[in-house]
């Protein structure tokens, strides 16, 4: 019967659905012996030129991997997503979270291929969009993930439905290949390699010292001596910007690597496989090119949490999690006449082209007396500032609750950590700051090139951590005195993007106070601030309604982008008019866009006046985006990027 044919979750009755699509009903194709992937030959989903916005194993929140690979599609939806192998659809994801509208497709040999965030199934097989909408009609639940009967098989390079935007709200199409309980790299898989010829971009370099963590800006090296590529790839090389710090004779060698690749698009994605040498001897190498599926939550041991930030710099252990690091005095090193210990260092970074950024430089070991002398002035510059010495770190670990409390005056702040808050074992302590670091101030102070972006209301904390693989991280709450000059949020310094980053917006005002509540998976000081700077529009995109919306050509959509420093756009507060009356828009938060639909007939002949002011949560409102609109343009544009 179907109802043990079709498992369905969240109490879905199937006997309705099954009467509807009997008679859709196919056999599964004929089995055959399990063919390893790397066997296999595939053809990419999407057609044209492609290029990768998310790649395969790069971080994501909640320590959990990216297990499949993101095409982009630069703002477009409905194009034709067609299945690289031979298959049969044995689960189905109808929702507007998570995957969206989403295909799981099983070739023969038990190969998985997921699609993700479609438009809609309607291609080559019609009635597997009947089916979604019958879904979409009967269930009650918002959240659908389950099993499918073999009805809906398809042949290699069938199209099988088009891409979307569900469940994300940025266009793209989300791809996975698995087998086994193993996620593979499809870039690794024959025939899904990609034309691209740029090396990955190194950023820091990071040196955990016994006084903290500190950062070494790199640069390109464009006169270092060639080195071998073997058969493909480009190598870049990058150098630091001066001197990395001196390490004491008998400590473990602890780097982190921060970095980029873009991956023959703007996008910056994360990198595929990184290595270390030390005098010619490779002492850590990690590759990112599958994923078993009891790994998926395991991305803390690989990222450094704290300090990633996804599009921006993923940063990487080059040790593994938990140790020492790795041990640098059995390799062979040369004494200079400072009489420093020299120590030739190699890293390695590459994406899945085979593209490789090498950073080289010589390590100097000494004694602890002379290396914290020679240490002093470099610090002063480079480390972050581990403030109050007198007090003491807390032991944290998985499954065992901490929770951690500081006061100031009438503010104060309480972070408790749960049994999943962190994947490994740590240390952690928070406490309240006299004053901020020498190095956050930059945006609390004039300048002659822009004016202050903040201005500090209360006291301020600081959270330290060494070793801290966040999984959930901890749940945090906080009471500041109410700031009655202006519209007030809290704040933390992000030293990886080196800025203030809005953390909350009081969820509550009262008795002369500001309660707040957030997530805590990052280290450094948190402040409450007054924003002072007014959000900045941007680009204007401009999509047909033909070839995007609606096939009837009734509406077309307009994006603004948005950019703030400070507490992020206020959709309640912010406006999209049209001739002076008030549209109906939504606010895309991971494209930051100001998207409305707006029906043609809205436009008069002699067209219509669009208005557009953004507004953020200080109160500090953008100037008028103004654009004269024409219906007739309208009809005949397909999409375009264009400033106003």
């Amino acid at each position: 019967m179907f109802s043990s044919a079709c498992r369905i979750n969240r109490h879905f009755r199937p006997v309705r659905l099954a009467a509807l699509l009997a008679a859709l009903l196919a056999g599964l194709p004929a089995t055959s012996p399990a063919v390893p992937v790397s066997e296999q030959t595939f053809t990419h989903p999407l057609d044209g030129p492609i290029h990768i916005s998310g790649s395969f194993g790069e971080y994501r929140h909640f320590s959990r991997y990216h297990h499949g690979l993101d095409y982009k599609t630069f703002n477009r939806t409905g194009l034709p997503v067609r299945t690289p192998l031979a298959g049969v659809i044995d689960r189905v994801h109808v929702a507007s979270v998570g995957y969206g509208y989403g295909l799981f497709l099983r070739s023969s040999d038990g190969t998985r291929l997921t699609f993700g965030h479609l438009q809609d199934f309607r291609c080559d097989r019609p009635e597997l969009e009947f089916f979604r909408r019958a879904i979409l009609f009967m269930s009650p639940s918002p959240f659908l993930f389950f099993d499918v009967p073999p009805w809906f098989s398809f042949s290699a390079g069938q199209c099988i439905a088009r891409s979307g935007e569900s469940g994300v709200g940025a266009p793209h199409l989300h791809f996975e290949v698995e087998q086994g309980g193993v996620y593979h790299d499809p870039l690794s898989l024959p025939g899904l390699a990609i034309d691209d010829d740029t090396a990955p971009e190194l950023l820091g370099l990071y040196m955990e010292l016994p006084e903290g963590l500190v950062r070494i800006p790199l640069k390109r090296n464009d006169g270092a001596t060639p080195t071998n590529t073997g058969d493909e790839g480009q190598t870049a090389h990058f150098a630091p910007e001066g001197e990395v710090p001196v390490l004491s004779s008998g400590a473990g060698l602890r780097f982190l690597i921060g970095g980029y690749d873009t991956m023959a698009a703007r996008n910056r994605n994360g990198l595929r496989r990184f290595s270390l040498e030390v005098s010619g001897q490779e002492l850590f190498e990690h590759d990112i090119d599958r994923i078993r599926m009891q790994e998926l939550a395991s991305a803390a041991q690989v990222y450094s949490t704290s300090r990633t930030v996804v599009g921006a710099e993923y940063v990487y252990y080059l040790y593994r999690p938990g140790s020492r690091g790795v041990d640098v005095d059995a390799g062979e090193s040369a004494v200079g006449a400072d009489g420093f210990r020299r120590l030739p260092v190699r890293i390695v970074a590459a994406d899945a082209s085979g593209n490789r950024s090498v950073l080289e430089f010589s390590l100097r070991m000494a004694p602890a007396g002379l290396a914290n002398a020679t240490n002093r002035q470099f610090l002063e510059t480079h480390a972050e500032e581990r403030l109050r010495p007198e007090v003491a770190y807390s032991s944290i670990g998985p499954g065992a609750p901490r929770q951690l409390q500081a006061t100031s005056g009438a503010a104060r702040m309480t972070i408790a950590f749960g049994a999943s808050g962190v994947q490994l074992p740590g240390r952690i302590r928070l406490f309240a700051l006299d004053s901020l670091p020498a190095q956050t101030r930059g945006s609390l102070t004039d300048s002659p090139e822009e004016p202050r972006a903040f201005e500090q209301h209360g006291p301020a904390f600081y959270l330290d951590g060494q070793d801290l693989y966040y999984l959930q991280g901890g749940v945090a709450t906080a009471v500041f005195p109410d700031a009655n000059e202006g519209r007030v949020a809290l704040y933390y310094y992000n030293f990886t993007t080196r800025s203030w980053r809005v953390l909350a917006i009081p969820r509550l005002r009262a008795g002369g106070q500001l309660h707040y509540r957030f997530i805590v998976r990052f280290t450094g000081p948190i402040a409450q601030f007054a924003d002072l700077s007014a959000p900045r529009l941007g680009n204007r995109i401009l999509w047909s309604a033909a070839s995007v919306l609606d096939e009837s050509g009734h509406e077309f959509v307009r994006e603004i982008s948005v950019s703030d420093t400070g507490a992020g756009l206020d959709p309640r507060a912010s406006r999209m008019l049209l001739d002076g009356r008030e549209l109906k828009w939504d606010w895309v938060d991971d494209r930051s866009v100001m998207r409305a639909s707006i029906p043609i007939e809205l436009v008069p002949d002699q067209g219509a006046l669009l208005s557009v002011q953004a507004v953020d949560h200080g109160g500090n409102a953008s100037q008028w985006y103004l654009e004269w609109i024409e219906a007739s343009a309208l009809l005949q544009s397909e999409g375009s990027d264009q400033s106003p």
